[in-house]
């Protein structure tokens, strides 16, 4: 059940149409490989390189090869430990490498709020504290349903737009309602 879901989620949602029973063919190179863990499964998602169109990874420069020609793109593998199921999409081709692992950790943040439930929506309240530990300073963790939180620009240079409510608590990211 659960890789199904995730399956549809990334169609939908990341535009990644996984194959299932398909790998990532053998001479490619996996880059990155993350743990997704939710309440009931566990997801291990990789992503893989032609070989050719790759350099600098080991120097850490991250960048392929546009010399070499078309830039395939990338391979999404999704396993899920505990059934076995997998599948895979090869995507995201002719765009840059850091953009396309921008898409990956958008893929990485699809299945986990896939897999894991959603805090349940409750009335509003105001802890006290809450409004002085928005931002990227506070765990989203720590946040619970219902926080009223003061809502600004991702450059942090414009507090005070608007006032939301926190409506769901992610691992790690929450859902602002304003």
């Amino acid at each position: 059940m659960n890789w199904n879901a995730v399956q549809k989620s990334l169609r939908q949602f990341a535009g990644i149409n996984l194959d299932k029973n398909r790998k990532i063919p053998s001479n490619w190179v996996v880059v990155k490989e993350e743990m997704v863990i939710g309440d009931n499964s566990t997801f291990i998602v990789r992503m893989a390189v032609f070989p050719e169109t790759f350099t600098g990874f080991s120097k850490g420069i991250g960048q392929q090869n546009k010399s070499v020609g078309k830039n395939l793109g990338i391979e999404i593998e999704v396993e899920d430990i505990g059934t076995g199921e997998y599948g895979s999409d090869r995507t995201f081709s002719d765009i840059s490498f850091d953009r396309q692992n921008e898409f990956f950790q958008e893929a990485l943040g699809v299945i986990s709020r896939t897999i894991t439930s959603v805090s349940s929506i409750s009335a509003p309240q105001e802890r006290q504290g809450s409004l002085s530990q928005v931002g990227s300073q506070r765990n989203p963790a720590d946040w619970m349903v219902g926080d009223k939180v003061n809502v600004a620009r991702e450059s942090l240079d414009a507090g005070g737009l608007t006032v939301g409510y926190v409506v769901r608590v992610y691992p790690t990211s929450v859902d602002v309602l304003f």
